[in-house]
């Protein structure tokens, strides 16, 4: 028996040792995750082979050790290991090289190396009961695969770490079962104040904190995308207490297994989350209490909160991570009020002298900032962005005396760049709240905030202040403010002579100045917009390849067009009509070898143009409609919004019929899916699934519109309702329009 201890305690100790060491130098990510494996377990293992120093090539029945060479690919070495007859694998092969190998294939992170590593496990586990009594497997295998799977955060993730955990289940019964039979010690001392800190035994795969810590965050990592997993990690947090209590696994919930079953509700956003998340912060401070009673119970002295450090052992405390997380989970839950809640309660936690983070500050902060493009009224859009904005200035005033660092900063310039780091974004947000409130002081709150961005010597404005204030002033049609904000951009770029400078301006910037012309009254808005866009061109053919444009930049020149509306000598429709057409063959033609081709919604912003700019009798309004669409369907790009432009921009019905090829969809078109399916293959989910309805009063008819220099002279006035073909006159009260002030044409 002592012989037999022995053979596994030198395993043991080489997992220890030489796995870890793998681990720590050819799989970095593995080592930066908080999700290391326990070697707690071998510590008396490890004193067992305190005077070994050879590792043998052959144990005592003669098998030999599998050829792991560095010149044998890894599919080869799995082949070897797995094709070994039952039994005939040397004990460090069982070890060693299997857990090296499992951990190789999930170092791959796709589904085909995942399964690899499972069919090693599979192999383990048959030569574990081959040689019943002799070898076992540990946790640790079983905790490679389940990490794996955490870090590949498939949607079967989930299921497959919990298939992991109940076979560990299984093979830890079936390990009890036959170490009774072959008298192996496999005993657990119980303590209700351990947690995975308490002793194990050497020869079980009973699953531990660390076991459910892995499958809990690889669910937080899930929930993203279904909040089902939210569910499953707070089902795995009551099996852990079961467990424990019950069954006395050493599986007692730890600080992290909160976190991660709080950050998993976080992560899902569902309606309930943040009531979830604050409920289990609860739970877990009852545990704390009551660990702290049984702390003091037992050894005597009250539980040190302030040097945790110098205690027996640690006990269930939230920290700065829990305090965070559940701020998170609670302001970006969709329930109403949720973001309010998170802010009086991190109002209470800091009256009650608890330091947090500038995460849990910025959470909230981004929480207000969400809102402002959410709430319906512009008075509480407002309300929100100025919430975020005090938030954010008290944390500019006070982080010193209410938040943490992270231990391992202790250097000045480090805390400095840190702070430096933090307190900028989080102004940065508030600037993107003013941006998306669309409320009339957006522009004027944001340019005094950027302003004590650039005087204040603790924040670094960079690109992403700057673009933010340059589309608050877009979105409040002020293009020259927006336009200053874009040279001051290239000016600093060019006084810096850095290429790789913060402020360093983008096709970013440069589309938010297109967009900003483009939404304004100004006469010249299309010429403007068209000049932003050569620039932006000139600067890519340079050589700037983060200056290349995309469609939206040349559908903002089209956008444009389609709204200048407006007659004047400085900036004649001719030239708006021009500058569209112009823009629109260049993008379809790939003039620029740009290796793009026009979308769903430049297609319907040129019906737009046409529809603006000719005379809706004229040849040219004709051809360029039946053009435009035909360029629409070749590129399977007819959406709702191009049926919607085509209806308003056809001369009559009869065309209408044609284009459509059916007199039924020209009157009444339940949704797109009803054309034929080449016209709308590259339509996106977002344009596709809208209902089109084209049934409108037939007695009302659009008046002149303007001619162009091609379609015929201009008309006196859009919308004049008569019986004659009169295309002068005022407009009449009585029309009907849409959504955006357009009169509706009938179709007949």
């Amino acid at each position: 028996m002592m012989q037999l201890a022995l053979r596994r305690g030198a395993s043991r100790t080489l997992q220890q040792t030489g796995r870890q060491l793998v681990w720590k130098t050819n799989t970095p990510i593995f080592a930066q995750s908080q999700e290391r494996l326990s070697v707690a377990s071998y510590s008396n293992s490890s004193r067992l082979l305190s005077n070994s120093t050879e590792l043998p090539e052959s144990d005592s029945s003669g098998k030999e050790r599998l050829w792991m060479g560095p010149d044998i690919s890894l599919q080869e070495k799995i082949t070897s290991l797995l094709e070994a007859p039952p039994g005939d694998v040397h004990r460090l092969d069982v070890h060693l090289t299997a857990n090296d190998l499992i951990m190789e294939c999930c170092k791959r992170r796709n589904l085909a190396s995942m399964q690899q590593a499972e069919d090693i496990l599979n192999r383990l586990l048959l030569e574990k009961r081959t040689l019943a009594g002799v070898m076992m497997v540990g946790v640790e295998p079983f905790e490679i695969i389940m990490f794996g799977w955490t870090r590949l955060a498939d949607a079967s993730s989930p299921f497959r770490m919990r298939a992991i955990l109940d076979k560990m289940e299984q093979e830890n019964a079936w390990d009890i079962e036959h170490a009774h039979a072959h008298a192996l010690d496999n005993t657990v001392v119980h303590d209700p104040l351990y947690s995975d800190e308490g002793p194990q035994s050497e020869s079980s795969c009973q699953p531990t904190t660390d076991t459910y810590n892995t499958m809990l965050r690889g669910l937080a990592q899930v929930a993203k995308r279904d909040d089902r997993a939210a569910f499953e990690a707070e089902n795995v947090l009551k099996e852990m207490i079961r467990k424990y209590r019950e069954l006395s696994w050493q599986c007692k919930p730890n600080t992290r297994t909160w976190t991660h079953v709080i950050h998993a509700q976080g992560q899902a956003r569902h309606v309930g989350s943040g009531d979830r998340a604050e409920r289990l912060f609860r739970e877990m401070m009852k545990m704390h209490e009551n660990d702290k009673q049984l702390y003091e119970d037992k050894f005597g002295q009250p539980y040190n909160l302030e040097n945790p450090e110098e205690n027996v052992h640690q006990i269930v405390t939230p920290d700065t991570r829990v305090y965070s997380t559940v701020l998170s989970a609670i302001a970006n839950s969709n329930a109403r009020g949720s973001t309010e809640r998170a802010r009086n309660l991190l109002s209470e936690w800091l009256s009650n002298g608890v330091r947090i983070d500038a995460f849990a500050f910025n959470a909230v902060i981004m929480g207000f900032v969400n809102l402002t493009r959410r709430l319906p009224s512009p008075m509480q859009r407002f309300d929100a962005a100025v919430k975020a904005e005090e938030l954010a200035f008290m944390l500019y005033e006070q982080h010193a005396d209410v938040c943490v660092l992270d231990d391992d900063l202790v250097d000045e310039d480090e805390i400095e760049a840190y702070w430096t780091k933090q307190l900028t974004i989080a102004f940065n947000a508030v600037l993107g709240g003013w941006a998306r409130s669309d409320v009339k002081e957006s522009a004027e709150r944001a340019d005094a905030i950027f302003g004590h961005m650039v005087d204040s010597p603790l924040l670094r404005p960079d690109k992403i202040s700057i673009n933010s204030t340059m589309k608050a002033f877009a979105r409040s049609y002020d293009p020259q403010k927006a336009e200053e904000m874009l040279d001051m951009m290239n000016k600093l770029h060019d006084e810096g002579g850095d290429t790789e400078s913060d402020i360093r301006p983008d096709v970013v910037s440069y589309g938010t100045v297109m967009s900003a012309w483009a939404k304004s009254t100004a006469l010249d808005k299309t010429q403007q917009t068209r000049r932003l866009l050569d620039t932006l061109m000139s600067r890519y053919e340079a050589g700037e390849v983060d200056m290349k444009p995309s469609v939206v930049a040349f559908t903002t020149v089209l956008n444009a067009a389609g709204h200048s509306n407006v007659v004047s000598a400085a900036a004649p429709a001719e030239e708006a009509y021009t500058i569209a057409m112009q823009t629109y063959e260049e993008l379809l033609d790939d003039t620029y070898a740009l290796n793009m081709t026009p979308d769903t919604f430049c297609f319907a912003a040129m019906l737009k143009v046409v529809a603006t700019h000719t005379s809706p009798m004229s040849a040219e309004r004709r051809h360029m409609v039946q053009k435009v669409f035909d360029d629409a369907c070749k590129a399977g790009e007819v959406s709702a919004y191009v049926i919607k432009e085509l209806r308003l921009a056809t001369p009559d019905k009869e065309l209408l019929v044609r284009l459509l090829q059916d007199e039924e969809l020209a009157t009444r078109m339940p949704t797109i899916d009803k054309l034929p399916p080449k016209w709308t293959n590259a339509v996106p989910n977002q344009a596709r699934f809208q209902n089109v309805d084209l049934r409108k009063d037939d007695n009302n008819r659009r008046g002149g519109g303007r001619g162009g220099g091609r379609g015929g002279g201009r008309g006196g006035g859009r919308g004049q309702r008569n019986n004659s073909n009169d295309r002068g006159g005022s407009r009449n009260q009585e029309e009907k329009r849409d959504r955006k002030g357009r009169v509706l044409r009938p179709l007949s």
